[in-house]
């Protein structure tokens, strides 16, 4: 009888799990280009075919599932047979120096990946809208690279997102309406772009959106009621675009809001009173715009605001006696260049955890009152041109976390307390 004996080395008993070992020396091959990097990845090597051992290789069985190859210093470019591992759930190879082009070949994954993070590289070219084939991605994180164009229409199919983040990549072009058939999406990261055009009202459709970040942009237009759908928002920027028209006061139903920044655009009209019945929020900022009318008693009654900036808006009216009636959380109050008149009120001293105080560029009168320099929490003080008068108490010298302080362009008189000190050269 003949019997036959075979060898067969570990790891290498299926044909797959072949395929898997040599698709893996190729992907290196491709990620890893320069000698002296060659310590990278090192024992993704054919000496050992236990590739399931392999730095950032994640098998299930004996088939690859998950690449996590992120801050490894790669400096090579993605190859098109990453597109060969069939199972691939996970690919994360952010924050490395990647070039060239995002593969079009990684659509061949469209029946198993779920997370695609290529963020921060240096990847060029458009984004292709075959990814919109990839209809199990929950995570796609694309941002910081250099890529160009606009957003695929086509990612309006990928129903299973939860997060897509795309800011700081140079993309140009609308926000495409196709967005809106995202209905699981919780992040939607656009910010550090070139987008222009309106904010497009499906996004209303996106109610599970939690985190909604567009600023540094061109965008333009009104802002549409439509975003007062999104309930589950808890945090809104929108600054630093070319928004005008009025703030709508549907942002007021937004219960669960946190953070609100419309800084820097070309609002106009008057703050909605809606806003102050925002009871979660703790930061608004509608600092530099167009902005026009009182600023509402009821700010002050919002229990957990922490930051309240309206600096360089055409306000009017004074600092109410009710400032802090109800807050004991303030941080942060900015009302620089909102022409306010009137003096400082000596209820200030309600506001006992403010850090920062600039009432600025204002026209306020009388004297600084003394219950200010009882905010022990204070560093930050800026009162410079304004219509201030007397002599500066002593009592500054309470301020003992100040850092910052500027008082120039008033009418205060005497000499500067001995109490300030200076530090030394």
């Amino acid at each position: 009888m003949l019997v036959l004996w075979f060898s067969i080395r570990p790891g290498l008993g299926q044909p797959g799990q072949s395929v898997d070992l040599q698709t893996l020396l190729e992907v290196k091959k491709s990620l890893v280009t320069n000698r002296e990097d060659e310590n990278i990845l090192r024992n993704w090597n054919s000496d050992d075919p236990n590739f399931c051992n392999w730095t950032g290789v994640t098998c299930r069985g004996r088939v690859v599932i998950g690449l996590n190859l992120s801050d490894f210093d790669l400096s090579g470019s993605i190859p098109p047979s990453i597109g060969r591992f069939s199972n691939l759930i996970h690919l994360d190879l952010s924050s490395n120096s990647l070039v060239g082009p995002i593969p079009t070949a990684l659509t061949n994954l469209s029946s198993s990946l779920e997370t695609l993070h290529l963020f921060s590289n240096k990847l060029q070219g458009k984004i292709p809208s075959q990814l919109g084939s990839l209809v199990n991605l929950r995570s796609l994180k694309l941002g910081d690279n250099d890529l160009s164009g606009s957003i695929p229409e086509t990612f309006g199919n990928l129903v299973s997102l939860q997060t897509l983040a795309l800011a700081k990549c140079r993309l140009t072009g609308p926000i495409p309406r196709q967005l809106g058939r995202l209905v699981n999406v919780q992040a939607l990261i656009l910010q550090q772009n070139q987008f222009e055009g309106p904010i497009p009202p499906e996004l209303g459709n996106c109610t599970s959106l939690v985190f909604f970040t567009a600023a540094f942009n061109g965008l333009n237009g009104s802002l549409p009621t439509d975003l007062s759908r999104l309930l589950n928002l808890q945090i809104l920027n929108l600054g630093n675009n070319s928004f005008s028209g009025e703030i709508p006061s549907q942002l007021g139903d937004l219960r669960n809001l946190q953070y609100l920044n419309l800084v820097s655009n070309r609002l106009q009209g008057s703050i909605p009173k809606r806003l102050t019945g925002l009871e979660n929020l703790q930061t608004l900022d509608l600092s530099n715009n167009h902005l026009t009318g009182e600023i509402h008693e009821e700010f002050w009654k919002m229990s957990q605001l922490e930051d309240l900036v309206l600096a360089n808006n055409r306000l009017s009216g004074s600092l109410p006696k009710s400032l802090c009636s109800n807050n004991t959380s303030l941080k942060q109050l900015v009302f620089s260049g909102t022409q306010l008149s009137g003096e400082i009120p000596a209820e200030i001293r309600k506001c006992q955890s403010l850090q920062a105080l600039d009432l600025s560029n204002n026209t306020l009168t009388g004297r600084i009152p003394d219950s200010l320099f009882t905010l022990a929490e204070l560093r930050v003080l800026y009162l410079h041109n304004n219509t201030l008068k007397g002599t500066l108490s002593p009592l500054v010298s309470n301020l003992t976390n100040l850092q910052e302080l500027a008082l120039y362009h008033n009418d205060l008189d005497g000499k500067l307390p001995k109490q300030i000190g200076f530090p030394a050269n």
